[in-house]
C-alpha cells in the first residue's frame, strides 16, 4: 500500500480540524481561495478578508489570522508546500 504524501496529509488534517474547531465542511475552493489570499501577500482585499501574519513558526510555516466572509480563522501555512497545515482554535 502506497503512502499519502506530506501534502495530501496536510490537506486532509486541515479538513478534518476545520470541521472539528469551525464547524465548517471544507471544499477544496474553498481552501484554494484561503491559500491564495496568504500568497498573494496582502493585507485586505476588495472582498473585506483581511490576512494578518501572526507569527513565523520556521523558515516554511508561519501562523496567520484570515477574517473572511465574517469569520475569523488561525491557521498554519506551510510555504514549502504551498498548503494549509491546520487549523488552530479560536483563541490560540
Amino acid at each position: 500500500m502506497k503512502r499519502e504524501s506530506k501534502h495530501l496529509s496536510q490537506r486532509k488534517h486541515a479538513r478534518n480540524r476545520l470541521l472539528e474547531r469551525y464547524g465548517i465542511e471544507a471544499t477544496t475552493a474553498f481552501l484554494k481561495s484561503l491559500i491564495s489570499y496568504i500568497k498573494n501577500g496582502r493585507q485586505s482585499y476588495a472582498d473585506g478578508t483581511t490576512v494578518s501574519l501572526l507569527e513565523r513558526q520556521s523558515l516554511r510555516v508561519a501562523k496567520y489570522q484570515i477574517v473572511h466572509d465574517g469569520n475569523e480563522y488561525l491557521v498554519v501555512y506551510d510555504r514549502k508546500r504551498q498548503e494549509l497545515v491546520t487549523f488552530l482554535p479560536k483563541g490560540d
